[in-house]
């Protein structure tokens, strides 16, 4: 059966669409034929639509919804996507979709939602699609059914062990190369529960093994020349700093000479875990604090104190790296004396880099209801999801502090950046990125470039 996958991006260029990849690698095994339309920062219209699709007839078209602008050219994308192939079953999934199935069969020309992770369940929805077969025997999807939405329950989850069977991502669907970046998922899940995170929606924490987590850089490293990638985790490996310096050492036996990131927590850090990092060509780590005062810390359920988090990077600081903290601002109840706290904590950590964010309520996380009694008023459909942008509702989540005052928080932590150190690691690992394919890379620099500037 012919299937296409839709990834519709943002304006500006972003990151390879990882997950279609590996869904794509999934179908590819099970015989079908698959295609990624990837439509990562190209301008948008019928006609370009009809272009890119006009040698293909898919009996199914799949589709990404995150609760990002991308919802927006999502919905565009399947406007055009149902007008063309009006026979096609459509398939969404994704953050959005698992959080809202109803809506999204309501709002968009959508006549599937898989709910939670897709691994197994797109399997059972291609083949029962193929054969015409009965939706409502398939678990981990919302379906239409004479004006009704029918939920069929939860559906199937990876064991770790086989997380570790998965096909290689097919990269082979995507360029690669204009991309801004390439960044790989070891696990699924998260052995913690902050309260304002939707991870808890994969389940139980499961990984790959380092040596399965290796062998899919190696296919990047050696059969496309991708010397330099991110790990999207929220924390690679569960935070074991075991598993970590296996992964390390790995690495460095198989002389992959690759340069990567990753988001740490304090408890992964020790000198013997960064020193290997670092070896094995790791040049920046991210580190979640996201408030200083332990009131909020608290609330976030992030399970680590300011010291906890000065004495992380005390460690880090003895290393040439560029190391990263995100806060968040604008937290339900907070005080002007906790955001002194997190201004206070920016300060003593001495990181390379810092930046916030505004706090954003998502339905399915613990802190949303906090939210929704101090007055926040959630999106009303699709559209205004996808324009749910930063600092649009600072002031309705916290009882003291206006939009103006959390602006300037943010502008006086984020200029504590250490620009020209940051700028001198990062233009090092790039120079090795493009060292290996520099026709590529220059390419891709000149896309990128163009999506930024016309976006």
């Amino acid at each position: 059966m012919e299937i296409a996958l839709i990834y519709a991006g943002m304006n500006a260029i972003g990151p390879v669409p990882y997950g279609l990849t590996v869904l794509a690698a999934i179908l590819e095994k099970e015989g079908h034929k698959v295609s990624i339309l990837d439509f990562d920062g190209d301008p948008l219209s019928c006609q370009s639509f009809e272009k890119r699709m006009s040698d293909r007839r898919p009996k199914m078209i799949g589709i990404t919804l995150m609760t990002t602008p991308m919802l927006e050219r999502a919905a565009e994308l399947l406007s055009y996507a149902r007008r063309l192939f009006p026979t096609a079953t459509i398939v969404a999934g994704g953050p959005h979709a698992t959080i809202f199935p109803a809506e999204i069969l309501r709002e968009l020309p959508v006549d599937i939602v898989a709910v939670g992770e897709a691994d197994i369940t797109i399997k059972e929805i291609a083949r029962t699609i193929e054969l015409d077969g009965n939706l409502g025997s398939v678990a981990g999807i919302c379906f239409k059914k004479d004006g009704d939405v029918v939920n069929t329950g939860p559906g199937p989850m990876l064991s770790r062990q086989e997380m570790d069977m998965l096909p290689v991502p097919a990269w082979h669907l995507v360029d690669i190369y204009k991309h801004y970046y390439v960044y790989i998922i070891e696990s699924y899940g998260c052995p913690f529960k902050c309260t304002f995170c939707y991870t808890h929606m994969h389940g139980n924490y499961r990984s790959k093994s380092p040596s399965r987590i290796v062998e899919d850089i190696a296919v990047l490293a050696n059969k496309y020349k991708v010397r330099m990638f991110k790990f999207w985790d929220d924390l690679p490996f569960g935070g074991s700093k075991q598993k970590m310096r296996e992964f390390c050492r790995l690495l460095i036996d198989r002389n992959l000479d690759v340069k990567w990131t990753c988001f740490l927590r304090p408890e992964g850090v020790d000198d013997e875990t960064i020193d290997i990092m670092v070896k094995s060509g790791c040049f920046r780590i991210a580190m979640g604090v996201e408030s200083g005062s332990p009131r909020m810390l608290q609330l976030l359920n992030k399970e680590n104190t300011p010291e906890k988090y000065i004495e992380a990077f005390r460690i880090l600081g003895k290393y040439d790296i560029i190391t990263a903290v995100p806060f968040m601002l604008g937290l339900p109840g907070e005080s002007r004396s906790d955001i002194q706290l997190s201004i206070g904590l920016a300060e003593k950590i001495k990181a390379t880099e810092y930046y916030s964010s505004n706090y954003k309520p998502y339905p399915g996380t613990k802190l949303y209801q906090a939210a929704l009694d101090r007055g926040f008023k959630p999106p009303g459909n699709i559209i205004e999801w996808s324009r749910y942008s930063d600092f649009s509702n600072y002031s309705r989540h916290s009882s003291e502090l206006t939009t103006e005052e959390l602006l300037q928080a943010k502008k006086h932590i984020e200029n504590l950046t250490d620009n020209w150190k940051k700028y001198r690691i990062l233009l090092k690992a790039g120079w090795h990125q493009f060292k290996a394919s520099p026709f590529r890379e220059a390419r891709k620099f000149l896309k990128i470039a163009r999506s930024r500037v016309f976006k």
